[in-house]
């Protein structure tokens, strides 16, 4: 048999191009309970740089902007290498340094010793900011504190020191490894194998921690051609620096192709790298710029973020001890062993006095898996709890929540959207305690200004610059596949060649916002009723600020909480949207199709003779069901589409033929209701919005799915409710009940069955590829066959049996409304909807799952751990659902599932695909082996 699952492909360089923003796909790693690979590392660096995020900016402009070291220094620190014969006036060479060896071996201790010799010549220690070390770390990987990180190798590293009588030991270990191998692995008295035993033990004692590095150096052998493959390893590196360091903003790099010294920094809004390769033997003042720069410049010109400040442990609540985590006083066990339970201080502004600081300190980390990206917008959350409290109150403690994300400079910071709460009461829209972009010395940290100072960028080219000839047809592909680097060697040495093209990069500002909600993810729900009351507080809030002209655009499971209130010690729930981060405002608003109906001189009611003709032939088409005036006025002013769309109105809501029909029963507002207009909004530059899967395929392809004789679209609410349509219908199908436990058939170890390769099918198809002309072809073809029902319900879970019919209820309110684009009341449908079904569960509630009551004990404890911090500790929630992470992690299968063609997937045969690994027991590897990214 033949599964039929929807495919569909198309040019995505050809599509009209929507004029709001595109969707946001995830560009994090997935947490899957296994390793992550370097060939994924890989991947995902290339996800981050794909869409023109990748710049380069003239190399002496760089050198005086970014690595402003005064010239005295280096003078001095030159003068004195020569003296010492570390590097040779005559030869114009780094002494030992080599210069056409062809392996990569050659370079490393070589390269350390060179880049060692001149941190030590700079004696002043006034002058040094960072307490340094340059190490070799090609064999050993740097140890995490995540054990799913990828164990990828850079060649050198610059980490901090951490203690002064460290540092000291660390350079008698260094000195006395370099003496055993210049004598050739032997030491006096000992034979080879122990020799070798001393030295693996000498190398764990210099094990570095990727919380420690300040600078990462790749070295290459050869001068390739083409030098993406190298900057993209190297990028792997640094954005394995974001993923562990919470508190750092940008990374520097260094990658040494032979003589050639390129730099490279990474930010949120991608990479930027020198256009000129550095000849570090011929410009020797030049390499010791950059290498004194890692130790001179200021922590915050080296990515450091000094508003942070790491907790020290245990946490004394009377007097907690903060220090940076860049001084060299920091042990690793003011770290926590995962990466979400660690510490930090961070001041915010209070909210009854702007110019007043209160300090919070994060309890533990919600979301941190986007922490990682070099283009976006790297949000990490946090549950804090103030300082303040914790020092001069009892528990339990208000538990607040802290965001930190990189936001467009073009758009507004999330805190701007909040209404005041006085004025959302009512409403169930997350309550904002205060925000602020984040400064230093009154100056705005942006990518721009702060982090690039201001550079001129290029944008790299593709392979056209060098002697191959290729077609325009392949050039045209090959700039929308990705940007390329090539070296074009010229008299002056290489250099990179940059393109004049007209690009700028998305420029972030660094933001955090407070939260007074705290609360759990919307798969989390205790019962089906509190899934449906939350789903109706939310529908409620979107509408509240679409009527007030504030759009979400980012309606996801995670943008959904549950979050607890109490009554007399009694603890209740209650559903809240929270995160405007993609949220779109107008001031620009219309008045709804009423409005201009009766203002029509020529509408039938201004003549009875007139309305009484229209009101018998609209009897006479439709069955003598009975309209007001106002439905007859619309109907007659435009006779060809209320004339499809009654009909199925109609059919949707059969009890309208035992009642008047009145214009909110065909989808129209009162004539005094004004509708805001998005239509006029200009989008930023490759901004993202909307969550895959729960995107529409309207916002997904910029084309609409019936209307052909628009080609853009325009992200309105129907499009929002579409994807709180989908999250519910995603809970459906891969939860098997309270509390977001996957369904039995999706679990590892079941047996596979037509059955179940169905539903894997499913699920992958519409939840989780991140191929989006895939997800636009199969749901444009869902929604243009009207074909729900027949591939979703035979699948959805049986504890989820009772809500099937609210499913094809919200399915049919979207088929009219996108089928029919005056279509105007579809929160109140969507609602009307919805209390159907609560109402049907009220008056005969289902029986208790034995799951609620593991919920119930999970968030007793779950706040318990968070409002007695320090005297309680949660567990790590690595491996738990409980997150704020908004876009979904592929949990549910492990793999892609067959060939997705146009028309059909093709048939699987029984047993394939397994199912999925489960993200609790990772299998086991017989040996892990050291992954070194591809050279």
């Amino acid at each position: 048999m033949t599964h039929i699952i929807y495919g569909y492909s198309f040019d995505a360089s050809t599509r009209p191009r929507p004029p709001d923003t595109a969707p946001r796909q995830s560009r994090t790693n997935h947490f899957t309970g296994s390793q992550t690979k370097a060939l994924e590392v890989e991947k995902m660096v290339k996800n981050d740089i794909s869409d023109g995020s990748l710049y380069l900016a003239k190399t002496e402009d760089l050198l005086t902007r970014l690595f402003p070291v005064d010239a005295s220094i280096i003078d001095r620190v030159y003068r004195k290498l020569v003296d010492d014969g570390t590097y040779d006036i005559g030869t114009k060479k780094w002494s030992g340094l080599p210069e056409t060896a062809k392996k990569e071996s050659s370079y490393y201790q070589p390269f350390v010793k060179t880049a060692e010799s001149i941190r030590k010549a700079n004696t002043s220690p006034n002058e040094v900011k960072l307490s340094c070390t340059w190490i070799d770390r090609h064999s050993k990987a740097p140890k995490s504190r995540d054990q799913y990180a990828s164990i990828i190798r850079p060649d050198i590293l610059c980490i901090l020191d951490m203690k002064k009588e460290e540092h000291e030991k660390l350079d008698a270990l260094t000195k006395s490894m370099e003496d055993e191998e210049d004598r050739g692995g032997k030491v006096k008295g000992v034979d080879t194998g122990e020799a070798e035993a001393k030295k693996n033990k000498q190398r764990k004692e210099m094990a570095a921690w990727w919380l420690r590095v300040n600078v990462p150096i790749e070295i290459k052998p050869v001068m390739a051609k083409s030098t993406l493959e190298h900057v993209n390893q190297l990028l792997g590196y640094m954005r394995q620096v974001f993923r562990e360091q919470a508190d750092r903003r940008f990374v520097p790099g260094l990658l040494l192709s032979r003589t050639g010294l390129q730099i490279w920094f990474c930010d949120r809004s991608g990479a930027l790298g020198t256009q000129t390769m550095i000849d570090i033997h011929k410009n020797p003042k030049i390499f010791i710029r950059v290498i004194l720069g890692c130790s001179l410049l200021p922590p915050e010109r080296l990515g450091w973020d000094p508003t942070m400040k790491l907790c020290r442990q245990p946490v004394n609540p009377q007097c907690p001890e903060s220090v940076h985590s860049y001084d060299p006083s920091v042990r690793l066990s003011d770290y926590h062993n995962s990466l979400y339970e660690s510490n930090w201080i961070i001041e915010m502004p209070s909210k009854t006095d702007p110019m007043k600081r209160e300090e919070y300190i994060t309890v533990r980390a919600l979301s941190i898996v986007k922490a990682e990206c070099m283009s976006g917008r790297a949000t990490i959350v946090w549950a804090v709890i103030k300082v303040d409290d914790m020092k001069t109150k009892e528990p339990p403690h208000h538990i607040y929540v802290l965001k930190q994300c990189w936001r467009p400079t073009a758009g507004s910071n999330e805190g701007d959207f909040f209404p005041e709460e006085s004025q959302t009461r009512d409403i169930h829209l997350g309550r904002m305690h205060s925000y602020e972009d984040v400064s230093h010395d009154g100056n705005v940290i942006d990518t721009q200004n702060f982090v690039r100072q201001g550079l001129d960028h290029f944008l790299p080219t593709d392979d056209a610059y060098t002697n191959q000839k290729r077609t325009a047809e392949a050039l045209e592909t090959a700039e929308r596949k990705e940007a390329y680097l090539d070296l074009v060697f010229t008299g002056d040495g290489p250099r990179v060649v940059a393109s004049t093209r007209d690009s700028n990069p998305t420029w972030r500002i660094f933001a955090r916002t407070l939260s007074k909600d705290y609360g759990w993810s919307f798969k989390n729900f205790r019962d089906v009723l509190e899934l449906l009351n939350g789903s109706e507080h939310v529908i409620i809030t979107h509408e509240y600020l679409y009527f007030h002209g504030i759009l979400h655009r980012d309606i996801s499971s995670g943008n959904v909480l549950i979050c607890p209130s109490f009554t007399d010690g009694v603890m209740t729930t209650e559903g809240r949207l929270i995160d405007l981060d993609y949220a779109k405002r107008t001031k620009c608003f219309v008045p709804p199709l009423l409005f201009d109906v009766k203002r029509n001189d020529n509408k039938p009611s201004n003549d009875p003779t007139k309305m009484e003709s229209y009101r018998g032939a609209f009897q006479l088409l439709l069955r003598e069901q009975a309209a007001d005036d106002d439905v007859i006025n619309a109907w007659a002013s435009n006779v060809g589409s209320f004339s499809v769309l009654i009909p199925r109105v109609l059919s949707y809501n059969p009890s309208l033929d035992e009642s008047t029909m009145t214009a909110y029963d065909i989808g129209l507002l009162k004539e005094s209701q004004n509708l805001p207009d998005f239509s006029t909004r200009v989008a930023q530059n490759r901004q993202r919005s909307a969550t895959l899967p729960y995107a529409s395929s309207e916002i997904l392809s910029g084309t609409p799915m019936f209307d052909t004789t628009k080609t853009t679209v325009v992200h309105d609410a129907v499009h929002d409710l579409e994807a709180l349509f989908w999250v519910l219908v995603s809970i459906c199908i891969t939860r098997g009940g309270p509390g977001g436990r996957r369904r039995e058939e999706l679990k590892p170890g079941t047996p596979s069955t037509p059955e179940t390769q169905k539903l894997f099918l499913l699920v992958d198809c519409f939840f989780y590829t991140e191929n989006i002309s895939r997800l636009v072809g199969n749901k444009r073809t869902l929604f243009i066959q009207d074909e729900f029902e027949k591939y979703f319900l035979p699948h959805v879970h049986p504890y989820f049996e009772r809500l099937k019919p609210l499913l094809v209820r919200w399915w049919k309110i979207l088929q009219i409304a996108y089928r029919f684009p005056h279509f105007e009341t579809i929160h109140g449908w969507f609602l009307d909807a919805l209390r159907l079904s609560i109402s049907a569960l009220k008056e005969n509630p289902p029986e208790v799952h034995p799951a609620s009551a593991d919920v119930d004990a999970f968030r007793r404890e779950d706040l318990r751990s968070l409002q007695y911090f320090p005297n309680q500790r949660s567990a790590s929630r690595e491996s738990q659902d409980t997150t704020w992470d908004t876009s979904p992690g592929r949990d549910m299968l492990s793999h892609t599932l067959g060939n997705y063609r146009s028309g059909e997937m093709e048939q699987m045969p029984p047993g394939k695909p397994p199912p999925p690994q489960d993200p609790q027991t990772p299998t086991p590897e017989p040996k892990k082996k050291r992954q070194k990214m591809k050279k």
